[in-house]
């Protein structure tokens, strides 16, 4: 039994190798040395020895060739991991100029094109007249004033070209929010730690140099894809949509979109992956089932089929996610082209392995990681799903005509697509929901009718697409299809934008951690065993870990029920004041901060999740807010909610007063002399609106003012220069500062 699935043990070992390699990544260059010791030892081991010594002890010597492929995931990570290098750039900091090739297409960002960069050398002085050599990937952000430059750079700019570039790149900072996603840790896993934003004057290209041609030739037939579909679907939404179903580029998609398909559970069919190259799979196979029957033919149908996978690949500019599929599909392609029994458990371990070879990091990737789950859930639960019902097909009458039997046959060919889509749905969630509930915290409740509305439709959006590719050069033809296409795209989003306005349509504010996560799974695995090998044992434990994931989440729910806390984040170039009791808050924030959702999000979410905040009012504010306004003409709020959340805010043309739990939190509107500031246990600085320190005033701290503040919080919507000055000028008087974009957000808790 073991040794058909025996290359799915290697590749779990390996994968820990990996996962050692990450926790710990302290260089070790000696364990190459051990490594090859090792394997070399075990090998003459393995070769010497007689057959029934190697019989007697199969087990050990199989114990220790996966030991052996555990140090092995260990090693090779640590020497694919770039910074290790004693030539990355990373141990030559600071930099004053360096040249670099763009190693990505070009996208754009707010106000920027970024694109990835390759270190190629460093200037050793700020003349630039000697160079080095270096290693290291970056992040370049390239800054535009208007639109007429964005065209420019976008002219001038790309994949392959070669800039020297000055300045000191910028390390990607840690999080700054409470269980705010951690994009530092996820971009190490793409081996880039270092930024630069960088404007017209500080970059000069210098050539050409093309890091690989198969990459290069593969975004030009990507950039080709998107200008057919951009000439022949003229609605942008739907132009937005159908690059990103075929050819997995993002950019164009709205954020209503993006957020409709998320909340709808069919996000899955925004993301190019096995979903759709299992549909191209399915329709090669479909028109080429007689050709494979046939001997001398199968070799080379197989390997067409093969060739226009790979080609796909191609066109989508060889992204991670179809590479996953397309080198899974490879493998079974090449199993049948042998004659080889396929073990499909065998190809997914397989095909992971050989993907992980390629980069020891695409492990923790997240599209990674549900793409297998879900594929592995598919194969595992679909068949047991499916056997649950059988659809009815009716018997043909003799004497029946072949027409009137076949009509008679769609209602049930129809039903059997419905039940199928419902048994693929189901199989996937099953192994994808408790990863999808950790990193995105909420759970689509109406997944089976979005999907029985979503696959056929998207499928038919596909077909057509891949259709209109072969004939974009006969325009007349092409106009036609991209009309249809372009309906049926806008027939998809309103259907999805339907079930996503449905009541309850998703259970959102889901918190769970990285460990019960894995007690999810453990739950999961138990209840299959349980099915499978029917002993109560398996109940029992399913049971006793269910019991201790509700206790965990019922100890965290009574936590924060008694929790009562005052927040300022760290949010670049914006404010945001929050105040909580319970499962209720308020958040002041800047108004620009509150229209852009996702960058509210991604500093905030994660810990409005975690808390289980119910209701969280949301208050625009500026400078030039009076608070009072929305209450009384004394410009003061007062609330008091059942819930316990007590708050007051006094405001003026100067100052805003908040006051929660008995302490004060003044927040400057202006810049005013310190004598003059109200007494208060805390302040809040934004907008460069820092305290004067008067100079004939040397007992600035005999001031009542700075004698009870606790803390001054200086938040991320000043100036860089702007705060360290005000650094410079308090730190004689030991003044309790506390900087949000250097030690991140401030959080006071109130027992």
């Amino acid at each position: 039994m073991w040794l058909s699935y025996s290359f799915i043990r290697f590749f779990v070992c390996f994968a820990l190798g990996i996962v050692g390699a990450a926790y710990f990544p302290a260089f070790f260059p000696v364990l190459l040395v051990v490594f090859l010791v090792l394997a070399v030892g075990y090998g003459v081991a393995l070769w010497k020895a007689q057959p029934e010594i190697r019989r007697r002890y199969a087990e050990g010597f199989g114990l220790v060739a996966l030991g052996l492929t555990t140090l092995f995931g260990f090693v090779y990570t640590q020497y694919q991991t770039e910074i290790n290098s004693p030539q990355h750039f990373i141990h030559q900091l600071p930099l004053t100029a360096y040249e670099v090739v763009l190693n990505s297409e070009l996208q754009e960002a707010k106000s920027t094109l970024k694109a990835e960069g390759k270190l190629l050398r460093r200037a050793t002085d700020s003349t630039g007249t000697t160079w080095l050599p270096v290693q290291g990937k970056l992040m370049l952000y390239f800054a535009y004033k208007d639109l007429d430059e964005l065209a420019r750079l976008k002219k001038e700019l790309g994949y392959g070209k070669k800039l020297v570039v000055k300045g000191n790149p910028t390390e990607i900072v840690k999080p700054m929010n409470p269980e705010e996603f951690d994009y530092r840790n996820y971009m190490a896993n793409l081996q880039i730690r270092y930024y630069h934003f960088i404007y017209t004057h500080q970059f000069a290209i210098t050539g050409e140099q093309i890091p690989n041609w198969i990459w290069y030739y593969a975004f030009a037939a990507r950039h080709y894809c998107d200008k057919v579909l951009q000439t022949y679907i003229k609605d942008p939404e739907s132009y937005g949509l159908a690059t990103a179903l075929v050819l997995g580029i993002k950019q164009s998609l709205t954020d209503e979109v993006k957020n409709s398909y998320s909340n709808s559970g069919i996000m899955h069919v925004l993301a190019v992956s096995g979903m759709h190259v299992s549909l191209l799979f399915t329709i090669l196979m479909f028109f080429l089932q007689n050709l494979r029957k046939n001997r001398k033919a199968k070799i080379p149908t197989l390997a067409a089929a093969l060739a226009l996978l790979w080609f796909y690949a191609f066109i989508t500019g060889l992204s991670a996610s179809v590479l996953r599929a397309v080198v899974m599909f490879s493998f079974v392609l090449v199993a049948e082209m042998i004659d080889r029994k396929i073990n499909i458990y065998n190809i997914l371990a397989v095909s992971a392995f050989v993907l992980c070879l390629a980069d020891p990091y695409f492990l923790f990737d997240v599209g990674f990681q549900l793409s297998y789950l879900a594929v592995l859930g598919i194969v595992f639960f679909y068949p047991l799903i499916e056997k649950i019902y059988t659809v009815p097909v009716p018997l043909r009458h003799k004497k029946e005509n072949k027409v009137v039997y076949w009509l008679r046959k769609r209602p049930s060919w129809v039903l059997n697509g419905i039940w199928q889509i419902i048994c693929v749905s189901i199989a996937a969630q099953l192994t994808t929901s408790p990863i999808a509930l950790l990193y995105f915290h909420q759970f689509p409740n109406y997944f089976l009718l979005a999907n029985l509305f979503a696959i056929p439709v998207s499928t038919l959006v596909m077909y057509e697409e891949l259709l209109l590719l072969v004939v974009a050069e006969w325009h007349w033809a092409a106009d036609w299809i991209g009309y249809f296409t372009e309906k049926t795209i806008q027939f998809l989003n309103f259907g999805v934008m339907l079930f996503e306005k449905l009541p309850f349509a998703t259970t959102a504010n889901i918190s769970i951690s990285g460990w019960e996560t894995w007690l999810l799974y453990s739950i999961l695995v138990l209840l299959v065993l349980l099915f499978r090998l029917r002993k109560l044992l398996y109940l029992q434990l399913a049971f006793a870990l269910t019991l201790v994931l509700a206790s965990w989440q019922w100890i965290e729910f009574a936590k924060y029920q008694q929790n009562k806390q005052l927040l300022v984040y760290q949010t670049p170039k914006a404010t945001a004041v929050e105040w909580v009791a319970a499962n209720t808050g308020v958040l002041l924030a800047s108004p620009a901060l509150l229209q852009d959702r996702n960058k509210l999000k991604f500093h905030t979410y994660n810990y409005k999740c975690k808390r289980d905040i119910a209701q969280l009012t949301e208050i625009g504010i500026t400078d030039s807010t009076f608070i009072g306004n929305l209450a009384d003409s004394t410009h003061q709020v007062a609330s008091s909610h059942p819930m316990g959340l007590h708050y007051v805010i006094e405001e003026n043309e100067q100052y805003r007063l908040l006051v929660f739990e008995g302490k004060k939190l003044l927040w400057l509107k202006k810049r005013l002399p310190i004598a003059q500031l109200p007494t208060a246990d805390y302040w809040l600085i934004s907008n460069n609106n820092f305290p004067r320190f008067s100079k004939e005033n040397k007992q600035i701290t005999e001031n009542q003012s700075i004698a009870k503040v606790e803390k001054i919080i200086i938040d991320g919507s000043n100036q860089y220069s702007y705060w360290q000055r005000f650094k410079k000028e308090a730190q004689p008087f030991n003044l309790p500062l506390h900087i949000t974009p250097e030690q991140g957000a401030w959080v006071v808790d109130f027992k």
